[in-house]
């Protein structure tokens, strides 16, 4: 059982205690963003995701299942560093594989590769995906940022760098545009029913149809990827649900 209340090496003063408060925060860990529980120190107004918490190392990621990832406290190596899944900097907390020379954020190590969708899947892009991401409408990031992006395996593929669902995540949350699950599941984030972004390219407007159908899936993918980079993963098994309550 995971305790409640703990001492962690990087906040030695004040044990922190598991709170569940629906509202985004920074990690003080890892440097990236969270939302709901985690572990806080009040009087020092101090957060860490339950990956950065409790670090499992060494560790193995589903992307590189042949290489060993060490938990290290600050970046590895010099320069600026990336996380090779989602592309963004590394500032704090990480995985770190040496021989490889791979970085992972501690919550972006509960990536898998295939995320399935009744008969729907998305699965990592081991190569440069071939067609444009259907919220930055690119197929690169740019050539300073990295990372990976999944593909769908419907008739019609679409693509998503994992980059863009942080992004995503970040501008949205600060909108409102995320809440915490009703009823059993207040303790979950998930993705609200109208997201207005129209970056989004896939047609929703329409009523039925393959894209409707298909919009629906893509809302739980997201909220599965939002629930696994923001540190809060019990929502996986509640979307899967709410598929089958809106055929």
């Amino acid at each position: 059982m995971t305790p409640t209340r703990q001492l962690h090496p990087s906040h030695p003063k004040h044990e922190l205690e598991w709170v569940n408060r629906q509202k985004s925060y920074k990690c003080d860990g890892c440097k990236e963003g969270g939302f709901g529980p985690r572990y806080r120190c009040d009087r020092c107004d101090y957060d860490l995701h339950e990956a950065c918490m409790f670090p499992k190392s060494p560790t193995t990621h589903d992307f590189f299942k042949e290489r060993s990832f060490k938990f290290f406290d600050r970046p590895q190596g010099n320069g600026e560093r990336y996380c090779d899944a989602c592309g963004r900097d590394i500032e704090g907390f990480v995985y770190h594989c040496k021989e490889a020379n791979l970085d992972f954020h501690p919550c972006c190590v509960n990536l898998t590769r295939v995320i399935k969708v009744g008969v729907t899947e998305f699965r990592i892009c081991e190569e440069e995906a071939p067609s444009k991401c259907c919220y930055c409408e690119k197929k690169n990031l740019g050539k300073d940022t990295k990372g990976r992006s999944y593909a769908s395996t419907c008739e019609n593929s679409y693509y998503l760098h994992v980059a863009c669902v942080t992004k995503m995540i970040a501008e949205n949350s600060k909108k409102d545009y995320f809440r915490s699950g009703d009823g059993d599941n207040e303790n979950c984030l998930v993705l609200k029913n109208r997201v207005p972004d129209r970056r989004l390219s896939l047609n929703r407007s329409s009523k039925g149809g393959k894209k409707s159908r298909f919009w629906k899936i893509a809302e739980i993918v997201l909220s599965t990827l939002t629930a696994i980079l923001f540190g809060n993963p019990t929502p996986v098994i509640i979307n899967v649900l709410l598929l089958a309550l809106n055929p």
